[in-house]
Formats: C-alpha cells, sequence, structure tokens
C-alpha cells in the first residue's frame, strides 16, 4: 500500500466534489494564490501508523488516518458562507463510502466539523475531517 495511491483516490474523489461545486482546491505543494472574496478548499492527508488487521504474520495490512479539508470563506459573512460547502463535503465523504484502486479499498469512517477559526484576519476556516481506513487485498 503506497501513501501516492491512497493520496490519489482521495484526490480524485475531491476534485469531482470541488468541480461541481465550482470551487478551487489548494492541493498540497502546489502553488496556489487566493482571489479576491472567493471560497476555496485546502487539503492535506494525516495517516496513522500502519497496523496488522490480525496477529497471523499474513494479516493485510491496515493503514489509518485523516484527510482534512479545510473550507476557507471571506471572512465577516458569517458561518453560513461555508455552511453549505461543509454540507456538501460532508455528504460527498459520507460514511461508509468505499473508494477503490487497484488492490487498494478505502472507506470511510465518519466525516466531521472541526471548530472554526479567522485565519489572517480575512478569512473563515472550518476544518473537515474524513477519518478514514484502507486496506490492500492480497495480491
Amino acid at each position: 500500500m503506497t501513501m501516492t495511491a491512497l493520496q490519489s483516490i482521495l484526490e480524485i474523489h475531491l476534485a469531482s466534489f470541488a468541480t461541481d461545486a465550482g470551487l478551487r482546491v489548494a492541493w498540497p505543494n502546489v502553488a496556489f494564490s487566493r482571489s479576491g472574496n472567493e471560497t476555496y478548499l485546502v487539503v492535506n492527508n494525516l495517516p496513522a501508523s500502519l497496523q496488522a488487521s490480525a496477529i497471523d504474520p499474513d494479516a493485510q495490512d491496515v493503514l489509518t488516518g485523516i484527510y482534512q479539508i479545510d473550507v476557507v470563506a471571506p471572512s465577516g459573512n458569517g458561518w453560513a458562507a461555508s455552511a453549505d460547502v461543509i454540507d456538501g463535503l460532508r455528504s460527498h465523504f459520507s460514511r461508509g463510502l468505499k473508494l477503490t484502486a487497484t488492490n487498494i479499498e478505502l472507506t470511510v469512517m465518519r466525516t466531521q466539523q472541526a471548530p472554526a477559526k479567522i485565519d489572517d484576519g480575512t478569512h473563515y476556516r472550518v476544518p473537515v475531517d474524513v477519518v478514514w481506513r484502507a486496506r490492500m487485498d492480497s495480491v
């Protein structure tokens, strides 16, 4: 199981949401300049440690983590400015969703909103945490 494959599964799913919602995404380590009063998304994948799914030495490897999607909206417009986007993300990454790629199955365990904060005085940032678990099928 590679982090590249897992990251790709999550990014493809988020990209489809962002395209449908008309939002830009600030992808990790890719140049991004916000413009004016736009609402946009910022992502970070926070994997935990790899574990075996059982005691058996041949047990499947399981990796868990959090795919954090920050909804960033101009400040001063109230919480509703980002509420529809947050609701959309929670629906798009619904509990039980299975995303697959060659030999990898990623399952969304839950999606939760974290506390909001004012970002540099000009933007309201609300983290949405997608808690996931991935396993690799034997080849």
